[in-house]
């Protein structure tokens, strides 16, 4: 009995049978047939673009935003003035994380999903407040993509082309053990116990392994699908509310409507390095006074960093106090603003926007120079 014992702990499978389930593998019977490789496929956005209520309040390092859809819940920091006090936004996307968001099944029900519900699956809510001097503000807005010419989510191919040659391999591995869990265990004797464990444990160890190599693939194909469609064309509507506030507490909050905003953004990739995009806003007070602005924008680079041009034409019909009279005049006030700046992606959670904005009169007389900065947090 002894010399059965000592040749017992002689042996590795000693480790086996004494180890808690769960310590070396899985619970047996609860492996997934297939790996829920929709997990590595996350972060997909082409662009981090600033939340739709920082750009009504024009609190946004670039006027001429890059359409994109941001799936993940977001923090943005504004600052918007030479004081380093950041302005805060909001941003969500409900539909798309109630109804969609489930990687575990690569997705299927989004790829399943009819043009409309794609669309609504991409709404954007988002709310944030800014002050500078003593004006306060705080805007909501709602973003929806019409159009996007690659949608990564809605590509079958991209989850199942760079594993093609290694899955099956998986399948026929997990179905092996699979059976093997689940036939009785006919052995008498402990060496036939242990040699059965040890072979569940190889098996598990086996799956772990090709599971790495379809993570590494996986994120390989993201990898490609991202450098090379980054610049896709797509088209964003957005609309939203803002506000002048006072009070620095909900509970003694006073709100004035200030105005509605309508805006279209929209561009075209030039090649591999280039971007070219659009965006027309209106910006209702009452029904005389208005802020319209049209504007294009130029970006050179990547999906990790971009360079930025921009011109926007502005025309602002509002009502100014004559000093003299006292009276309350419709005025039409029309000036260009040229910016220029850029944006670097750190990891894949942050993006680091600047710009510097000059704004001229219309006989193109310099009138300001505003430096806008934003950093934007993907809450994964």
């Amino acid at each position: 009995m002894l010399d059965k014992l000592l040749h017992f702990f002689k042996t590795p499978a000693w480790i086996f049978a004494l180890a808690p389930a769960g310590v070396f593998s899985q619970i047996p019977g609860q492996l997934p047939a297939t790996l829920p490789q929709g997990a590595e496929f996350r972060y997909t956005e082409f662009a981090i673009p600033v939340s739709p209520a920082l750009s009504l309040l024009n609190a946004d390092p670039s006027m001429v935003g890059m359409p994109s859809v941001v799936r993940d819940f977001k923090v943005d920091w504004s600052f918007k003035t030479y004081r380093l006090t950041p302005n805060l936004c909001l941003e969500a996307t409900p539909v798309w994380s109630f109804l969609y968001d489930r990687p575990q099944n690569s997705y299927s029900a989004y790829q399943k999903a009819g043009w409309l519900m794609r669309r609504l699956s991409s709404t954007n809510l988002s709310i944030g407040t800014i002050a500078q001097d003593t004006l306060r503000e705080m805007a909501w807005a709602v973003k929806i993509n019409l159009f996007s010419q690659k949608d990564f989510y809605a590509t079958k191919e991209v989850f199942q082309i760079g594993n093609q040659d290694i899955q099956p391999m998986r399948d026929t591995l997990a179905a092996q053990m699979q059976r093997l869990v689940d036939s009785p265990d006919t052995a008498r004797t402990d060496g036939g116990k242990f040699e059965r464990a040890y072979r569940i444990f190889n098996m598990e160890q086996q799956l772990q392994s090709i599971d790495m190599q379809l993570k590494d693939r996986s994120n390989f194909m993201r990898g490609i699908f991202m450098r090379r469609f980054w610049n896709s064309a797509s088209l964003d509507l957005a609309f939203g509310k803002t506000f002048l506030y006072q009070g620095d507490r909900i509970d003694s909050l006073q709100l004035k409507q200030q105005g509605f905003g309508v805006w279209l953004t929209g561009g075209i990739g030039l090649g591999d390095s280039w971007f070219l995009s659009g965006m027309i806003k209106n910006v209702m007070f009452n029904e005389k006074e208005f802020s319209f602005f049209r504007g294009i924008n130029i970006r050179y680079g990547n999906v990790k960093f971009n360079f930025f041009g921009e011109m926007v034409l502005q025309n602002d019909q509002r009502r100014q106090t004559n000093f003299e009279t006292g009276e309350r005049l419709l005025k039409n006030d029309a000036h260009v603003q040229l910016g220029y700046g850029g944006s670097f992606r750190i990891g894949t959670n942050l993006l680091l926007s600047f710009g510097l904005r000059t704004d001229y009169d219309r006989n193109l007389n310099f009138r300001s120079l505003l430096p806008v900065a934003n950093l934007s947090c993907l809450m994964r």
